[in-house]
C-alpha cells in the first residue's frame, strides 16, 4: 500500500503504460524525493529508469529501496537485473545467489542464463547440478517441481550448446518430458537448432524439426482474428516499422543490424522506425543503435504476449524480429499477430516454422528457388546479398604479410560450429601443408576448464593437438580484430557457415575458403564471397576444400595480394553499399506493404 497521492500515483502508471517515459520521469523522481522508503513509488522509478536505459540511476535507487525492505524478493531480483544489465556480472551473480540461498529457487533459471549470457559455461553447468539437487530436495509441490526443473534442463541444454557439446545439447533436451507449453517451445527450437550444425542430416528432418516447432508454437498461442481498421487503408504512407530483438548491444547481430535500422530511419518520408529490444544488456552499441530509431522500447523482462502487445500499441505496420529459433522471444511475440504483416532476418539461418511469420529475408546465393520448399514464411530475395556489412571503427590497419616459416590457418567461429567431420577435413589440410599450424578462437572458450574439454574434444577427433592453438575471447573487440594479424588463411567452418567471423577476416585482409552446401546455414559464406568478389575461395566438395586452402598456402605471391587488396575489395562490394541496401529493402518492405493492403494475411 502507497502512501503516496493515488492520482499522481495513476498519473505516472499511466504514462509508463503509454511508452511516454520522458514525460514520466520528473513527475516520478518528484514522488520519489516526497516518499523515499514507498515501495510503489520507488518500483515506478525504477521502470521509468529503466525504460530510459538510465540503469546507474535505476541502480542507485533501488540500492535505497533495498536497505529498508531487504526481505522484499523482488527487490533481490531487480538488484540482480541491474548489476546484469550494467555487465557488473559478479555483483549480479552475487545476488541471485544470495535470494536463492533465502529459498527465491525461481532465480535459478535466470541465474544460469545470466552466466550463460557472459561466457561463464563451466561455472554454470556446475553450480546446476547443486541447484538441481536443491529443487528435488526442497521443493514439495511435484507440478511445481517439475515445471522448475524443465526450466533447468532446457538452461544446461544452452550451456552445453554453448561449450560446443551439441550431441550432449540434444541429449538434455530430449530428456525433458513434462514442461510448460512456453518451455516445451524453447526445447524443440533447441533441438531443431541443434541440426543446423550436425552434418549429413537430411534436409526433411531439419524442416520436420522446425515444422515441430511451429506446431508447439501455434497450439501454445492462439490464432487472434486481427481487426486492422484504417490501418491497412493507405499503402502509400510512411510505414510504421518495428523491429523486436534480445541483440541490440555489442553483438553479431547488431553489426548487421545498424545499416539496416540506419538506412530506414534516413528515409523519414518512407518509414518510421520503432525499435523493441527484449534483452537485458545495453551499452555503446546499443548508443548507436538509438540513434536509428524513431522510438526506443527496452523491455527486457517482458513475456512474448507482452512484447505482442507493446508493438501493436505501437501501431507497427511491418514487425521484423532478429532471433529467429536462436532467441525465441521475437517469434514468439510475432505469432500473436501484433502487426499486419510479420517477418524474420538476419539472426538465424533457417526457417522458423511457423507462417504467423509471413517473410523471411535471404538471397538467391543462400536460398536458390528450390529452397522455398522448406520454408514456412514467403522467401524474399535482397540479391547480390541479404545482408549489408558496417566495418568496424576500433580495427586496426590490416597486417601486411611478412616472411615467416609455416602458414597459420585460422577459425573465429563458435565453439559449437566444430564437429567431428570438420576436424577430418582439417586435419588432412595440415598434413597436406606441412610446418602449418591451426589456431582457434571462439566466445564459448572464456575459461581454462572450456578450452581443456575443448582440447580433448579435439583429439578424440583425430586432430594433431601439438599444431592448433586455442585462445580465449579477448577483453575488447579490437583486440579480437587484431587477432586476425595472427592468421594467414580463415577456414569457414561446416555444415555452419560463418558470417560476422568472415566479413571480419575479410575486411582484415584474412582470406576464407569456403565449402558450400545445399541450405541457408552452409551456403551464407557462398553469399558473402560473392559479393566481395572472390568466388574462387568457394568449394563444393571436401576435397576441393583441402586442395583451395592447400594451394594458397604455397602461392605466397598470390597469398600477399589478397592480404593487401582484400580491405579494399570488402569496402567497395555491395556487402558494404549501404545506400543500395537500403535502397532493395525499402522496395521489399514498401512490396510487402502493399501487397498488406491488397488482401491482408
Amino acid at each position: 500500500m502507497s502512501v503516496a497521492p493515488p492520482r499522481e500515483l495513476q498519473r505516472c502508471t499511466q504514462l509508463l503504460r503509454e511508452g511516454r517515459f520522458a514525460e514520466c520521469k520528473p513527475l516520478a523522481l518528484q514522488l520519489a524525493a516526497r516518499f523515499p522508503h514507498d515501495p510503489p513509488v520507488m518500483r515506478l522509478v525504477l521502470q521509468c529508469l529503466g525504460a530510459l536505459g538510465e540503469h546507474h540511476a535505476a541502480l542507485y535507487h533501488a540500492k535505497r529501496l533495498f536497505a529498508t525492505n531487504p526481505k522484499d524478493a523482488g527487490l533481490h531480483l531487480n538488484l540482480a537485473r541491474l548489476h546484469a544489465r550494467l555487465g557488473e556480472i559478479d555483483a549480479a551473480t552475487a545476488r541471485y545467489e544470495d535470494a536463492i540461498t533465502r529459498g527465491m529457487l525461481e532465480m535459478i533459471p535466470e541465474l544460469a542464463q545470466l552466466r550463460l549470457g557472459s561466457g561463464r559455461i563451466s561455472e554454470g553447468l556446475l553450480s546446476l547440478r547443486r541447484h538441481e539437487e536443491l529443487i528435488v530436495r526442497t521443493m514439495v509441490d511435484d507440478t511445481v517441481k517439475q515445471a522448475m526443473l524443465a526450466r533447468v534442463q532446457l538452461v544446461k541444454a544452452q550451456l552445453h550448446f554453448a561449450s560446443g557439446d551439441v550431441e550432449q545439447c540434444v541429449r538434455v533436451c530430449e530428456a525433458v518430458r513434462v514442461a510448460e507449453p512456453d518451455v516445451a517451445a524453447s526445447v524443440q527450437a533447441v533441438k531443431a537448432s541443434c541440426l543446423n550444425y550436425v552434418t549429413g542430416v537430411p534436409q526433411e528432418r531439419v524442416w520436420a524439426e522446425h515444422r515441430r516447432f511451429g506446431e508447439f508454437l501455434e497450439f501454445s498461442i492462439p490464432d487472434k482474428a486481427r481487426v486492422w481498421g484504417d490501418q491497412l487503408t493507405d499503402s502509400l504512407r510512411p510505414i510504421r516499422v518495428g523491429v523486436v530483438s534480445p541483440d541490440m548491444r555489442m553483438h553479431s547481430v547488431a553489426v548487421f543490424a545498424l545499416p539496416l535500422l540506419r538506412q530506414l530511419f534516413l528515409r523519414p518520408r518512407d518509414f518510421h522506425v520503432s525499435v523493441f529490444h527484449v534483452g537485458g544488456v545495453e551499452d555503446a552499441m546499443t548508443t548507436r543503435l538509438r540513434a536509428c530509431a524513431h522510438a526506443w522500447h527496452h523491455l527486457p523482462q517482458e513475456s512474448p504476449e507482452q512484447i505482442a502487445g507493446a508493438v501493436a500499441n505501437a501501431k507497427v505496420d511491418i514487425a521484423i524480429e532478429l532471433a529467429g529459433l536462436t532467441d525465441t522471444l521475437g517469434v514468439c511475440a510475432l505469432a500473436h499477430r501484433p502487426a499486419p504483416v510479420t517477418v524474420t532476418a538476419i539472426g538465424y539461418p533457417n526457417t522458423c516454422g511457423t507462417a504467423r511469420v509471413h517473410y523471411r529475408i535471404v538471397d538467391e546465393a543462400t536460398d536458390p528457388s528450390e529452397a522455398d520448399a522448406h520454408a514456412a514464411e514467403k522467401l524474399v530475395r535482397l540479391d547480390p546479398c541479404f545482408l549489408c556489412y558496417t566495418p568496424p571503427v576500433e580495427a586496426p590497419e590490416v597486417r601486411r604479410s611478412t616472411p615467416r616459416i609455416g602458414i597459420t590457418f585460422g577459425c573465429f567461429n563458435a565453439a559449437q560450429k566444430l564437429n567431428r567431420d570438420l576436424m577430418q577435413m582439417w586435419r588432412e589440410l595440415l598434413d597436406a601443408v606441412p610446418s602449418s599450424s591451426l589456431l582457434l578462437k571462439s566466445t564459448g572458450l572464456r575459461e581454462e576448464s572450456a578450452i581443456r574439454e575443448m582440447r580433448e574434444r579435439l583429439s578424440q577427433w583425430g586432430m594433431p593437438m601439438e599444431r592448433v592453438r586455442m585462445v580465449a575471447a579477448t577483453a575488447s573487440r579490437a583486440e579480437h580484430l587484431a587477432m586476425y594479424g595472427q592468421i594467414d588463411i580463415a577456414l569457414d567452418a561446416f555444415p555452419y557457415h560463418g558470417t560476422t567471423t568472415t566479413c571480419e577476416a575479410l575486411y582484415m585482409g584474412v582470406p576464407v575458403v569456403v565449402l558450400a552446401g545445399d541450405r541457408h546455414v552452409s551456403r551464407v559464406g557462398v553469399s558473402l564471397l560473392r559479393a566481395v568478389g572472390v568466388p574462387d575461395l568457394i568449394t563444393s566438395t571436401p576435397t576441393e576444400y583441402i586442395r583451395c586452402a592447400g594451394q594458397l598456402a604455397n602461392d605466397a605471391e598470390r597469398l600477399s595480394h589478397l592480404h593487401a587488396t582484400l580491405r579494399a575489395k570488402v569496402l567497395a562490394s555491395p556487402l558494404c553499399d549501404e545506400a543500395a541496401y537500403g535502397d532493395r529493402l525499402a522496395i521489399a518492405l514498401r512490396e510487402m506493404w502493399t501487397r498488406a493492403c491488397a488482401a491482408p494475411l
